[in-house]
């Protein structure tokens, strides 16, 4: 516990340290002192001792000369004044007792007197000093270490004083610096919590903690800049996303009823040169529409728009989908199209895994003028390893790191459309950072490329469900309610579901549509509707009140020119099927055919 407080506190650690040290002077010092008054009073007990034996030493031994006690006690008697004396002994020559005089009643220890022995002589008559025997002077210790006792207290408690003066001093002292430094590891622990709007003290400081405070305050106001930045940065993504919201829709909205339009014009343009034009028109509409689409794509990237759906599933499934796509275009050029090790599962996002191997197929299919492009997939450790192989024109050295850029094309520096957009791997190397998957691409010129991305390894229990058939032609007398705001649009809706043989209820608002609903007495097969409509109303709530109308759950199509999750999610909601603007009539025509099959069933 104590070492935990050391190592919080700075205080701690150096009072501790100041106390340390102070209590080692104080206990030498205060030893020293003592040891020396302990002499000191010694010494002089000592000295008082022998002076006292001296002072009586002539008496005491005419005392004994004359062999007379009483003369010995009357010599002996002035010790009686002298502090601390104990007792006086005289003795003979063999030992022998000759007298003894004691200050009181009282006897003192042996080991607690200080004794002093002094030889007592005569001269005889011929003047020669003759030795008579010893006086014994004791003198009591017990005054003298009580006053040593009292000197030595008073030292303890002068050095305990002393420490703790000097501790107080020390945490005083310690308080004025770390206090500031408390207080700027606070507003540091503030910033590094995010709360940056806060005074910064000590500023007027001009020594280290000042310096300290001063760059603490120059890195506030960068995170203060920071912060803005980032709110500005927010802004404009949230800003972007609504403008492609916007834009998804206003785009594909006049695209959508070209679309319809040019599939409505084929059965009246009955000549050959009117063929070819319209032949040209769709060529146009699809060059327009995929380039649509890759910059909405990249918009939407860069924007952080696209939220994966990350799932196990089975590549057998996707691969099936791929090989219907592709084999046909493949074979068009004459190239063999082969896909091999299916057997596997991934982790990911089935929809934006299938756009990253479609346009990695797509590039192999148009730079590859005879040969084949294959489809390989292999584990690799935790990951599976999807490799799209081909044997066209290769890639130069100099031009591998381009190919990711946005609008490069290899062999096309004439910018022609017909060669594609060069937009498909700047979408692929997105999406793989979005899937926080890696792509990688080797090649050889003349010989081929080799392009692979890497994606986590799957749980093999996944079944894949087999898409529904496309179901075939319309069938008449069917009634459709159409619900769009654009009158562009819903006329070419209107025109291509009536060529179908279906009877038309079209309306430029979900009011107008349940209005009209209500004069007539016959359900609807099929509700179409726009997914964002006028007033910030959805195409979802016009196909849940003619359901409510009617008390029936009638299939229901949005038509969208978005790709976020916000439709998705809102058709999934209420059993919708959901069709991405602009869709050419056959796409529609499959689309609601099998809501129909489905219903029926």
């Amino acid at each position: 516990m104590l070492m935990k407080v050391f190592d919080r506190s700075l205080v701690a650690r150096i009072t501790a340290s100041a106390a340390l040290v102070a209590t080692m002077l104080i206990c030498v010092s205060v030893a020293m002192l003592v040891h020396l008054d302990i002499r000191q009073a010694k010494a002089t007990l000592a000295g008082k001792a022998d002076l006292s034996g001296q002072m009586v030493a002539d008496a005491v031994s005419a005392a004994v000369w004359n062999l007379s006690p009483e003369e010995a006690a009357v010599a002996l008697d002035p010790l009686r004044a002298v502090d601390d004396f104990a007792k006086a002994a005289v003795y003979g020559t063999r030992g022998e007792l000759f007298f003894m005089m004691k200050a009181g009643a009282h006897t003192v220890p042996d080991d607690a007197l200080l004794t002093r022995i002094i030889e007592i002589s005569h001269p005889d008559r011929q003047g020669r000093p003759q030795k008579l025997g010893t006086l014994r002077v004791d003198f009591d210790l017990h005054p003298t270490l009580d006053a040593i006792k009292r000197n030595a207290l008073f030292l303890v408690g002068s050095g305990l004083f002393f420490l703790v003066l000097v501790v107080w001093g020390t945490v005083y002292v310690l308080r004025g610096i770390t206090a500031p430094i408390v207080r700027m590891t606070d507003v540091m622990s503030d910033l590094a919590a995010g709360e940056i709007d806060i005074v910064v003290p000590n500023r007027h400081r001009a020594d280290e903690i000042g310096r300290m405070a001063h760059a603490v305050q120059t890195f506030q106001h960068n995170a203060v800049e920071l912060r803005n930045a980032k709110e500005c940065a927010e802004k404009a993504i949230a800003t972007k996303a609504r403008f492609l919201a916007s834009a998804s829709h206003d785009l594909r909205q006049p695209l959508q009823s070209l679309f319809l339009f040019a599939d409505g014009l084929e059965r009246h343009v009955v000549d050959r040169e009117g063929s070819q034009k319209l032949l040209h028109l769709r060529r146009g509409l699809d060059v327009m529409k995929e380039l649509l689409n890759a910059l909405l794509d990249i918009s939407r990237l860069d924007a952080e728009a696209e939220e994966p759906d990350i799932k196990d599933f089975p590549l057998s499934l996707l691969f099936s989908q791929i090989e219907g796509s592709y084999r046909t275009v493949a074979a068009a050029k004459g190239l063999t199209f082969s896909i091999t090790g299916s057997e596997l599962a991934v982790r990911s996002d089935p929809t934006l895994l299938r756009r990253i191997l479609g346009n990695l197929i797509e590039n192999a299919i148009q730079y590859t003028r005879a040969g084949t492009v294959c489809v390989d997939c292999r584990s690799v450790g935790p990951s599976v390893r999807i490799e799209v192989q081909d044997t066209g024109i290769g890639i130069p050295r100099n031009q591998m790191e381009d190919i990711w850029t946005e609008f490069h094309q290899v062999g096309n520096p004439e910018r022609d459309r017909n060669k594609g957009l060069g937009l498909g791997l700047a979408i692929v190397q997105r999406l793989a950072k979005l899937l926080d998957c890696r792509v990688e691409a080797v090649s050889a010129l003349g010989r081929g490329s080799i392009f692979s991305i890497e994606v986590p390894l799957g749980q093999t229990s996944a079944i894949a469900r087999p898409e529904p058939a496309p179901i075939a032609g319309p069938t008449g007398g069917r009634y459709a309610v159409l619900v769009d705001d654009d009158a562009i649009v819903l006329m070419g809706l209107q025109s291509t579901l009536r060529d179908w043989g279906y009877e038309v209820l079209a309306a430029g608002s979900t009011d107008q549509a349940l209005e009209r609903l209500r004069t007539g007495i016959r359900e609807p097969d099929i509700i179409v509707a726009d997914y964002r409509l006028r007033g910030g109303r959805v195409g979802t709530e016009a196909i849940v009140k003619i359901r409510e109308l009617f008390d029936s759950n009638i299939p229901g199509v949005l038509l969208t020119g978005e790709t976020g999750p916000e439709c998705a999610a809102d058709a999934a909601m209420h059993g919708l099927s959901i069709a991405q603007k602009p869709i050419s009539s056959r796409q529609l025509n499959v689309a609601v055919e099998r809501l129909l099959s489905e219903a029926s069933d």
